[in-house]
């Protein structure tokens, strides 16, 4: 299978054969993104995500074939998430970046933001992140990343905005503690009114597990998932041919 890239409700979607081709895409995107900021305001801001498809992309811009593109001391690294737990616990996002990215290249520890976990109030800890975005580039008095990167769960939930929680109606905070209690656990995510000032957004989904909540994202009425709840102008997905599945299948003719 080659590439598809198409319109689907006036988003961008990218359809790829497989991890490896995600992994290079997004890759290679990033690089282009990062040199481009770092061109127009001297710096590349940008938000990671978790899960297990952002696990393969920082492995392939760590490869020396890649890493070398990127001015890394000048790229500041934020979180669009975080559990509850601490930062050396092996379900913690930092932790995973830290082994798969950032431990192999030259990111100045200055520039890494994590988010903070452990408060007795988890808001507090959310309130310390957002002041830690006052460093970025402003838009409508919001934080503005130059890219965020987001993943997709199977109920439809993107950061830590998961269904019927009261996360997704924050209009306020850059910022949120949210409980999730199908998890039985406290996160701390970035909201829908600063992901929608991105510069650039790419969702990232893999694995034949999302196809059907994929295909429903574009099908069915707004706001059935909460990442359809996101606003932003400038979002692309890049997604592999398993969780793409019923979109080719049922959306004929796209993609050439």
């Amino acid at each position: 299978m080659q590439t598809r890239d198409f319109l689907l409700h006036d988003q961008r979607i990218l359809v790829v054969p497989d991890m490896t081709a995600l992994s290079q895409v997004v890759t290679q995107r990033i690089v282009t993104l990062a040199a481009a900021a770092i061109a127009r305001h001297g710096a590349f801001h940008i938000a990671l995500s978790g899960g297990s498809t952002p696990r393969h992309i920082h492995q392939t811009l760590s490869a020396a074939e890649n890493r070398q593109h990127v001015q890394w001391d000048k790229v500041h690294i934020y979180f669009g998430d975080e559990r509850n737990v601490p930062h050396d616990h092996p379900d913690s996002n930092y932790r995973m970046a830290m082994e798969t990215l950032l431990m192999h290249v030259p990111v100045p520890p200055s520039q890494i933001h994590p988010i903070p976990t452990g408060c007795d109030d988890m808001q507090a800890c959310a309130d310390r992140y957002a002041d830690e975005l006052s460093y970025l580039p402003q838009r409508d008095g919001r934080p503005c990343f130059d890219l965020i990167l987001l993943g997709m769960g199977e109920d439809g939930h993107t950061a830590s905005l998961f269904p019927h929680t009261d996360i997704l109606a924050e209009q306020k905070r850059n910022v949120a503690a949210v409980f999730v209690p199908r998890l039985n656990t406290w996160r701390v995510s970035l909201t829908y009114p600063v992901i929608d000032r991105a510069d650039a957004v790419m969702i990232l989904v893999s694995g034949a597990a999302k196809a059907k909540v994929l295909f429903e994202v574009f099908h069915e009425p707004a706001h059935a998932y909460p990442i359809q709840g996101l606003r932003n102008k400038h979002v692309e997905w890049c997604v592999d041919i398993a969780a793409a599945e019923r979109i080719i299948e049922n959306d004929v003719g796209i993609g050439g």
